[in-house]
């Protein structure tokens, strides 16, 4: 009988820490990640807007993806990317997020990068001086392709500035006088 008990004793002091005894499951080091159909885009430029991002190597199939780190975007903070192609990524039990298939201008550097780890290049702007009566006014020239909405906004910009240089010049005639001229444009 006290061998029964001794037994069944231990048997209980084994179920009770049994759960702290017994190691943990597993956790599997690489998340598990499927995509969407791997879609060409129209080609951008872009330049790298989070210096801790990196770009990635996709290993495995659509449904069983695992994602390797190729490069770190901290050292390419110079560089023109150019986007090629564009996926979506879904990690078990979160949102998906946008990657771009990206190269560098010099074709040294590629992999696969959250769209939110890079920003789109903005051509750089230019300045022109114009003279106008008796000051000088600076009117910035974009640089960038003519589009229609480029040009109806460079339009636009011009307008501005022949208005506002015909106001000044109209505004200077004939107001300290008797007989005379518009009154300054504040009046208006």
């Amino acid at each position: 009988m006290k061998r029964i008990n001794i037994v069944f004793t231990a048997f209980a002091a084994i179920l009770t820490l049994g759960g702290s005894l017994l190691p943990a499951t597993p956790v599997n080091a690489s998340a598990r990640y499927r995509r969407t159909k791997i879609v060409k885009v129209k080609k951008g430029n872009y330049v790298v807007r989070n210096k801790k991002g990196k770009t990635y190597k996709f290993k495995g199939s659509a449904k069983k993806l695992t994602l390797k780190t190729n490069h770190y975007l901290k050292n390419y903070t110079k560089s023109t990317w150019k986007r090629t192609k564009q996926t979506k990524v879904y990690r078990q039990g979160k949102k998906k997020v946008v990657y771009y298939y990206v190269t560098t201008s010099k074709n040294k550097a590629a992999g696969w990068v959250k769209k939110s780890d890079l920003k789109v290049k903005r051509a750089k702007q230019t300045t022109a001086v114009t003279k106008t009566s008796s000051s000088a006014k600076v009117v910035k020239q974009t640089t960038t392709k003519s589009t229609k909405s480029t040009k109806s906004k460079q339009a636009t910009a011009s307008a501005k500035a022949k208005a506002e240089s015909r106001k000044s010049a109209e505004g200077r005639v004939g107001t300290r006088g008797a007989g005379g001229g518009k009154l300054p444009s504040f009046w208006d």
